[in-house]
């Protein structure tokens, strides 16, 4: 019960914001996370959406870390996101719109049989505005600095939009919220059919 209530009242809080044309985004640091991942993440934001980002706290992870195998040989350090959300959940007081978590860690959602392929790069809450985004798997996929960026700016925009409510795109072989698979052909923007489910407020242009 008061689990429905905490939905239904962020979703109220949400929508009044986006009548007022902006968005209270707190981004949460997760652990130790380098200063310019957080400013290209910051970036890539309010150059899109018609948001407002704050940085309140930062939450540990020494407790929430796990040791697991990683490529049969390789010992690893991973994050369970899906606790990571949970947490950012708790920390929500109504004072943000949406809640999105950020580190520099090894994530996954929590598959028994871990490899490279079960590292994510972020992952919304699937009722909350609330979203928490990895870098991990991010700079080893990208051959430079531009690259990474471009990337933590797509990943980044695609996992707000989750908590603006759209859903993985169907209808583009480029929109930035086609799926994890397809990720690496897609834009920095939404095409013209996800725009269209979302309020235009959210948007700067």
């Amino acid at each position: 019960m008061f689990r429905s209530l905490l939905i239904c009242l962020l979703l109220l809080i949400l929508c009044e914001h986006v009548k007022a044309g902006r968005i209270k985004i707190a981004i949460v640091t997760i652990g130790k996370v380098q200063p310019t991942h957080l400013q290209m993440a910051e970036e890539s934001i309010v150059s899109f959406y018609q948001a407002k980002v704050q940085f309140p706290l930062s939450l540990s992870i020494e407790d929430r870390m796990k040791t697991t195998q990683w490529k049969k040989e390789t010992t690893l350090m991973v994050l369970n996101v899906k606790e990571i959300n949970e947490a950012l959940v708790t920390l929500e007081s109504g004072q943000y719109d949406m809640v999105i978590g950020i580190t520099d860690s090894a994530m996954t959602i929590g598959e028994k049989s871990w490899g490279e392929a079960l590292l994510i790069r972020g992952f919304a809450h699937p009722e909350l505005p609330v979203a928490t985004i990895s870098t991990y798997r991010l700079k080893r996929e990208s051959e430079n600095q531009d690259e990474f960026k471009e990337n933590l700016t797509k990943v980044t925009r695609h996992e707000i939009g989750h908590a603006l409510g759209l859903k993985h795109c169907a209808e583009s072989d480029s929109c930035l919220m086609l799926n994890g698979t397809q990720w690496q052909q897609t834009i920095p923007d939404l095409c013209s059919f996800c725009r269209d489910k979302i309020d235009s407020d959210y948007l700067k242009h």
